[in-house]
């Protein structure tokens, strides 16, 4: 109650007795207005250090790669992909309505502890809380405190799409039953301090094995192989446990901590939705803490990954003999014949490491659905038009046996047709820009970044003569617009408006638009490395 009430319940208590107080204090406790939820359980206003730490937890916990959107930071609004159907992400934004705006510290810190919502019906566990039950009250009570220090964004809760039995929310307690348990992170006294915060971030607020271990049919990790590997929207999360040979116990601590404050060390670019997790957290945390990971990652128990289907003999020649070809024609414009690619700009294939997991899904992802670039780095363009699942899975095989990667040949179009699938293969604004292989339509928000009747024009005008000319002077355009674009962003939006263009031609056939396609990453390159 707060101190006006309080005062006057003491009051009642002289003059009317101690029994007929106290149930009028009770009635006027139930009927009086709550105080703000912000200030309930937490100082009001609370310290700037205590926002400073909730804003770093929220770094270490990836909450804005979950929770961000296309309505704000923390807004909700994604839908994630499951094997259990789609689950909308909520509004953490303290608006009141939509958001937590009404939550106090104790229902938050039940909901990220217990996996409780605020009315006491189990949460889903796509939402962290199997890891985040590690993290300590203090943690949990300052990134409580961060997000109701943000703005309110008024922003409903997409409705769930969840696949039956799935959608009965009851039965989360019998998973529940099975496979969660609250807890606390007990620090090991035979560990370091070091060791130990790098085992609080990994296993608690980073919730690395969220993705990073595989799941068995209830969704459940599979504990027998902690960080051994698991598979994320399509993507494989790799092994990063100390196996030198399939995990990352060969890296060195600084190529691992390089790679988690800048998402590139040696031949190593991040991709697919770890994009997010090193660009929007990890790289933005201490380098004591990183150190603090790596370290830890590097004394975790060896898993080796598990190998199936393996080509042989005659047929794995005859795979990597295609996918030699198909790379030469496809790949090496960008990549380059020597699979060095460009730095900085082009990821690097020549020992790259995601190309000797066990598991070949990445580089068919890659290719199937595309990837977006950014720090730097280009965007990869969606193939699924050029490719059909025999030459996807003979252009991986070729990979995982070229350039010293000693990778188990076991790509197989069945796979390939399993990850297009599930691939985000768009219509790069028309069927024949698809089959042409263009970008998907808002892959990238710079598809359409050239769209002036000049620029087109540039583009569309056959100049046999020379044949960079168009990609010279738009160039220049681009650099008068906008004199801070890196070199990456430019590459990709002259690809991103030539090839739907280079679709449309009615004078050129199927084959010579894909020699122009071909041809034209090297002229843009090579235009740009004159700039």
């Amino acid at each position: 109650m707060g101190l006006p009430l309080r005062r006057a319940c003491a009051g009642s208590a002289h003059r009317i007795g101690r029994r007929l107080a106290a149930a009028a204090c009770l009635l006027a406790a139930l009927l009086a207005p709550a105080r703000p939820a912000a200030a309930r359980g937490l100082q009001d206003p609370p310290p700037a250090t205590l926002l400073a730490q909730g804003a770093y937890i929220a770094r270490a916990a990836g909450c804005e790669g979950c929770h961000s959107g296309p309505r704000g930071r923390d807004a909700g609004g994604r839908i994630l992909h499951t094997e259990f159907g789609a689950v909308s992400v909520p509004n953490i934004t303290p608006d009141r309505q939509t958001g937590i705006g009404d939550w106090s510290a104790e229902s938050f810190w039940r909901a990220v502890h217990d996996g409780i919502g605020r009315r006491g019906q189990p949460l889903y566990p796509v939402m962290n809380y199997p890891a985040f039950t590690l993290m300590s009250r203090r943690d949990v009570d300052a990134l409580y405190a961060y997000l109701m220090a943000q703005p309110p964004i008024h922003a409903l809760r997409q409705p769930m799409r969840l696949r039956f039995p799935y959608e009965i929310r009851a039965s989360l307690w019998l998973w529940r039953a099975l496979y969660f348990r609250p807890g606390s992170f007990r620090p090991d006294p035979h560990r370091s301090a070091e060791l130990n915060r790098g085992a609080y971030l990994v296993e608690g607020p980073g919730h690395c094995g969220e993705c990073h271990t595989a799941r068995n049919a209830f969704g459940a990790s599979v504990s027998s192989r902690p960080l051994g590997g698991g598979v994320v929207a399509g993507f494989l999360a790799p092994n990063i446990t100390s196996d030198p040979r399939w995990g990352i116990g060969a890296w060195s601590d600084d190529a691992l901590v390089r790679f988690l404050r800048t998402g590139a060390s040696g031949q190593a670019v991040v991709f697919g939705p770890m994009s997010e997790v090193v660009y929007g957290g990890l790289g933005r945390l201490r380098d004591d803490d990183l150190h603090a990971v790596a370290a830890f990652l590097r004394q975790t128990r060896p898993v080796p990954d598990q190998v199936r289907g393996v080509l042989r003999g005659d047929e794995a020649r005859a795979s990597v003999a295609r996918g030699q070809r198909l790379y030469g024609e496809r790949c090496a414009a960008c990549h380059l014949a020597s699979g060095g690619g460009v730095p900085g700009l082009v990821a690097a294939l020549a020992g790259n490491p995601v190309l000797r997991a066990a598991d070949p899904r990445n580089p068919m992802r890659a290719m199937l659905g595309g990837l977006r670039g950014g720090h730097g780095w280009g965007d990869m363009p969606n193939m699924a038009g050029l490719l059909d699942d025999q030459a996807v899975a003979d252009i991986t095989n070729f990979l995982r046996a070229r350039w010293g990667s000693d990778a188990p040949l076991n790509a197989s179009a069945a796979e390939a047709a399993a990850v297009r699938a599930g691939a985000p293969v768009g219509a790069g604004g028309s069927e024949t820009a698809r089959r042409l292989g263009c970008p998907p339509t808002g892959a990238s928000d710079i598809a359409g970044a050239l769209a002036s009747d000049a620029d087109i024009d540039l583009l569309a005008a056959p100049q046999p003569e020379d044949p960079q000319r168009g990609v010279r002077l738009l160039l220049a355009r681009l650099h008068s617009r906008d004199p801070s674009l890196p070199r990456a962003e430019l590459i990709t939006r002259l690809a991103a408006a030539y090839c739907p263009v280079l679709a449309g031609r009615p004078d050129l056939s199927q084959a010579q638009k894909l020699t122009l396609l071909r041809s034209f990453p090297g002229q843009a390159l090579a235009a740009v490395a004159r700039e």
